[in-house]
């Protein structure tokens, strides 16, 4: 597909390229700076790909603009969404040798991404001290860890209320993905954002570049982040159960503190998902049973986002 193939067919609007005034880069995505960009008094977020830089390390032109129109299809899709980040349309410049090409996206405000929050020592972290040879505060929680950088021993104290917030809302932000028919693709906590000032609904999905619908791929996927993703996605093979897979790891993430970076292996990284796991503790049987079950090697053996969100109300917790 070429450029004027991708116009002719997109289902999202066109922005005028001159109308749009490019502002402070906000980060990196998957496979483009991010930056934040103005059109008249409306605000955006904007995806911004040079197609030489990205047929350096990537495909052709063709390939490029197969993959821009697959993921402006999830945009249209996630018009239905209400706990997932909006895509509004595309902007490009064609140069005589690249084109500059934009998706025009929700400019969030945000408190930062799940990865972050969780890691943030003024808010969960608490360092503990030696006395008798114990550690204090004495283990009101399982999730102590060593950091040998600073020689301190850090308690994870996030309280249980603001965990069950957390992992009721990002349940449902994937059951009301599924509902209208998309596989995220990359589930992890980098890929998952807070909002400011947001009592009931806290979650939102980002980063779709991996994503598919599901009426309409042929179950091949994109390898996504070492540590989250399933074992299918290995083999590159995807489907909403890959979802699942990824979406227990991020709740045992959420539940013990452990931020899972990029492993060497599939078999090294689930050794440290099932070590986390086993922090959460036997009187939360029915949790460990079930996140147990979502980490199934065998996709067909996961239960469903909705059978995921009907088994953790039933859990209790206190």
């Amino acid at each position: 597909m070429g450029l004027k193939e991708f116009i002719d067919n997109c289902p999202l609007n066109e922005y005028k390229y001159e109308e749009i005034l490019l502002g402070d880069k906000l980060g990196e995505g998957g496979q483009a700076p991010v930056y934040r960009c103005k059109i008249g008094d409306r605000e955006y977020a904007s995806k911004v790909y040079d197609t030489n830089e990205w047929c350096k390390t990537n495909d052709t032109i063709d390939h490029f603009f197969d993959m821009m129109a697959e993921g402006l299809q999830v945009g249209k899709k996630l018009e239905k969404s209400k706990m997932s980040m909006k895509t509004y349309g595309y902007s490009y410049y064609e140069g005589e040798d690249h084109i500059i090409f934009m998706i025009l996206m929700e400019l969030l405000v945000c408190d930062g991404d799940l990865s972050n929050y969780i890691a943030d020592s003024n808010r969960w972290w608490t360092a503990c001290y030696m006395k008798n040879n114990k550690l204090i505060p004495k283990a009101l929680t399982p999730y102590i860890y060593y950091n040998k950088d600073d020689d301190i021993h850090w308690c994870y104290r996030m309280p249980i209320n603001q965990k069950i917030r957390i992992v009721t809302s990002l349940i449902k932000s994937i059951k009301e993905l599924h509902c209208i028919g998309v596989i995220h693709g990359d589930l992890k906590t980098a890929n998952i954002v807070l909002e400011y000032g947001v009592k009931r609904q806290m979650i939102r999905l980002i980063d779709f570049d991996n994503s598919r619908i599901i009426d309409d791929y042929d179950g091949t996927g994109c390898p996504a982040t070492m540590g989250y993703c399933s074992p299918e996605q290995h083999n590159y093979e995807v489907s909403i159960k890959s979802d699942i897979y990824s979406l227990a790891v991020v709740i045992i993430e959420v539940w013990v503190g452990e931020i899972w970076y990029d492993g060497e292996s599939f078999s090294e990284c689930r050794k440290e998902v099932f070590d986390g796991l086993a922090k959460i503790g036997k009187k939360k049987s029915e949790f460990v049973k079930l996140l147990t079950e979502c980490l199934s090697l065998e996709s067909s053996e996961r239960p469903t986002a909705k059978e995921v969100l009907d088994r953790f109300y039933r859990i209790s917790f206190y």
